[in-house]
């Protein structure tokens, strides 16, 4: 009986096994319309980019800028800051709203709408997106942000970029095609410059 199973059924075990992990890895490494890999989803306090997930170590918001309803908030991504994702927004046009980005901004005040920057550890810049209107900053090919401050006398925000994927153009970028996701959720340091 030992014989038995260990001759016939091991072998089919083991091809049972082997099939569903194929389907595992196949369905995690493609999109739903098979164009390739999929963007992984980023867990709170964390930044993917190009498929790796970074977490964010500490987080701050310019002072004095937020006085005039700008925010432009740096994730550092390393422990001497030279890796960071910098995010710009307008609280009167942004705040609490879902920004399309694959599209310009208007004019508003003087000041470019939305942007978004990854500097890497080697303190160079991979992209630099910012949708102001007559420049030739490239914008992303698709993605959405979300930008929302959780009180007026606070430095509590809601980060989350989604699906991001955008071709670093010269002279905004390395000239390469890059993804990225992000996701905070807390305070943020006050950031005098």
């Amino acid at each position: 009986m030992k014989d038995f199973l260990k001759n016939k059924l091991f072998p089919v075990l083991i091809l049972i096994l082997t099939i569903v992990l194929v389907i595992v890895v196949k369905s995690e490494t493609t999109d739903s319309d098979g164009d390739g890999p999929e963007v992984p989803a980023p867990t709170a306090y964390t930044v993917v980019i190009d498929g790796v997930s970074k977490p964010i170590l500490s987080a701050g918001i310019e002072k004095r800028e937020l006085k005039r309803d700008l925010y432009i908030i740096w994730l550092s991504l390393s422990k001497d800051k030279n890796e960071y994702v910098k995010i710009v927004a307008k609280a009167n046009v942004h705040d609490g709203k879902t920004i399309d980005l694959t599209q310009k901004g208007r004019k508003n005040g003087g000041w470019w709408i939305w942007g978004v920057e990854y500097q890497n550890a080697d303190r160079k810049r991979v992209f630099s997106v910012y949708a102001e209107p007559g420049t030739s900053h490239p914008v992303f090919q698709q993605g959405t942000l979300y930008v929302k401050r959780k009180g007026s006398d606070t430095a509590e925000f809601e980060i989350r970029l989604k699906d991001g994927k955008v071709k670093a153009e010269d002279p905004s970028g390395d000239g390469q095609e890059h993804t990225i996701s992000l996701y905070f959720n807390d305070t943020l340091d006050f950031l005098d410059f």
